[in-house]
């Protein structure tokens, strides 16, 4: 027969896992976030207006990732990244355990006759 009350079980797992611990096992959690491509900040691509030229555009943005023709005089250029969110970790009596997780951002800058006609981002 076990006289132990009900609320010291958990508080013994919880020694068991401390102890665990203490013996090297180890328990632990790492992450970090990779950017590749082109980043442009939000401040940044706010300070494109209609009406400026590409020249401008290229000065302050650099050279974009895609340039497409989307008809008659009508350009899009596009900067474009990605983040990656890396997340690994060991527990004790477990496999380690990991996560990955990447988001793709661009930034438009849509041109109309050579000029700026519209700006957004995703």
């Amino acid at each position: 027969m076990n006289f132990l009350p009900r609320f010291q079980k958990p508080a013994r797992l919880g020694l068991m896992i401390i102890a665990l611990g203490a013996a090297g096992c180890s328990v632990g959690m790492q992450s970090h976030t990779d950017t590749t491509g082109t980043y442009i900040a939000p401040q940044t691509l706010a300070q494109i207006s209609q009406g400026q030229s590409k020249e401008y555009v290229l000065a302050l943005l650099g050279e974009p990732t895609v340039k497409k023709l989307a008809g008659g005089t009508t350009e899009i250029w596009e900067w474009s990244y990605v983040q990656k969110q890396i997340t690994s970790g060991d527990l004790p009596l477990l496999v380690g355990t990991a996560s990955n997780t990447e988001t793709k951002h661009t930034a438009y800058v849509q041109f109309d006759n050579g000029v700026v006609s519209k700006k957004w981002s995703d």
